[in-house]
């Protein structure tokens, strides 16, 4: 997950006028996620992409002990 955050933000370096707001940057990477994690967050609110990274790596953590 932190791998594909890395990515997007650095191809996002080349469209920077297509990027205007965070919540567009949200978004985009919510959809990288497997589809579990994209169902649990999407219920969430975030105003940084930062605190989606931190909660859904908690989700993650708890799914993977409920296995």
């Amino acid at each position: 997950m932190l791998k594909y955050e890395k990515r997007l933000h650095d191809l996002s370096m080349f469209a920077l006028c297509y990027m205007p707001i965070e919540q567009y940057f949200i978004e985009k990477l919510r959809d990288g996620f497997i589809q579990e994690l994209k169902h649990r967050s999407v219920a969430l609110q975030f105003r940084t992409c930062r605190e989606l990274i931190k909660a859904t790596q908690a989700l993650k953590a708890s799914m993977s002990e409920g296995q």
